[in-house]
């Protein structure tokens, strides 16, 4: 479970670092005039919006796992160690 949410983590940093990409790209698209510059904008915003959605259901796989691993571990105090069976003496004599 917890490889999982590494990856996942780390896909939607990867998610988030090339919607940065993106938006650098956009700034550049704005000076691009006509056909080209509408074009070219319109794909930039139909994959900054799909990168939203992905980062967002990967931020949801993450949660949902955490709640899931939460919900599998053990209510209460942990058990405490069992007492030592045999007691060495380490001292010289």
């Amino acid at each position: 479970m917890e490889q999982f949410v590494y990856v996942v983590t780390a896909l939607r940093a990867m998610i988030m670092r090339d919607s940065t990409n993106l938006s650098n790209t956009m700034m550049l698209a704005i000076n691009i005039p006509g056909l080209h510059g509408h074009l070219m904008r319109s794909s930039v915003n139909e994959q900054l919006d799909y990168n939203l959605q992905m980062a967002d259901a990967a931020k949801n796989l993450v949660r949902k796992s955490m709640r899931v691993r939460q919900a599998q571990q053990p209510v209460g105090p942990a058990p405490s160690p069992p007492p030592p069976s045999e007691v060495v003496d380490l001292t010289l004599d």
